[in-house]
């Protein structure tokens, strides 16, 4: 299987909790995608400029926001813009591979102010998305340091 888009017949379950902390008028466009790989998953998620309830927004103040609430995370990851031009492979491809073995979300922000935003996350789909997440989890109800036993 190559590449697949997933879960576009029916609302998302996380679309009303991602509408209210985005701060936009409309749910956002939820695009989660999979390919027949061992591990890596992108999900993606475009918010056109006009559907900001404050209005247009820049791609750095989403990193601001990610970097200040994110920055002490272990496991999550706020790609500065620059750098996140730099992860792509000849210009325009985000490696998928970019989390794979880790228990990390890399998150990238991508456009500009007139035309919006495509919000991108990168995680390893056995990792951070199943299992490294419910040993995190159980990690901190056991009072545990959160890393034990994960990669960041």
């Amino acid at each position: 299987m190559p590449l697949a888009l997933y879960g576009l017949t029916a609302p998302h379950k996380h679309l009303p909790e991602m509408q209210q902390f985005s701060l936009t008028q409309r749910p956002p466009l939820f695009v989660p995608s999979v390919a027949h790989r061992y591990c890596g998953m992108l999900t993606s998620t475009p918010i056109p400029a006009q559907r900001f309830a404050a209005g247009s927004v820049a791609p750095q103040t989403v990193f601001d926001i990610w970097h200040e609430r994110y920055g002490d995370e272990p496991f999550v990851r706020a790609v500065p813009l620059g750098e996140a031009g730099q992860t792509l492979r000849s210009g325009s491809f985000l490696d998928l591979d970019g989390a794979s073995f880790t228990n990390r979300l890399d998150l990238f922000v991508f456009g500009d102010e007139s035309t919006g935003v495509v919000l991108v996350g990168r995680q390893d789909n056995l990792g951070k998305g199943a299992s490294g997440n419910a040993v995190q989890c159980l990690n901190l109800m056991l009072k545990l340091d959160e890393c034990t036993g994960l990669t960041a």
